[in-house]
């Protein structure tokens, strides 16, 4: 089964600094919607890895919770998306 996989995608590492290239990977899985088992299933490791990872990448971002961890990553994912619409339909944003 093929799922996204992030190192087809290496602009959006650049977004994520903070994060080591496998917190990187599940959190950006867990945003998409893959459960913490599913995504250690899909990259074959262990549950306990995928779910320290995670831990570790909510704590780089100071947040308490999943849900915060989740609202980072999405907030980024959607202004990586506007940049580049906007950088490739030639579209200026006038910062008065």
């Amino acid at each position: 089964m093929k799922i996204f996989d992030p190192h087809d995608y290496p602009e959006l590492r650049d977004i994520f600094p903070e994060l080591t290239p496998v917190q990187f990977e599940h959190s950006l899985l867990y945003a998409f919607g893959l459960s913490q088992k599913e995504i250690s299933t899909v990259r074959d490791v262990s549950y306990k890895v995928v779910k320290a990872s995670i831990s570790e990448a909510k704590s780089q971002f100071e947040s308490k919770s999943l849900t915060g961890l989740l609202t980072v990553i999405h907030v980024r994912l959607v202004l990586f998306a506007l940049y580049r619409c906007q950088r490739h339909s030639g579209i200026t944003v006038s910062q008065e």
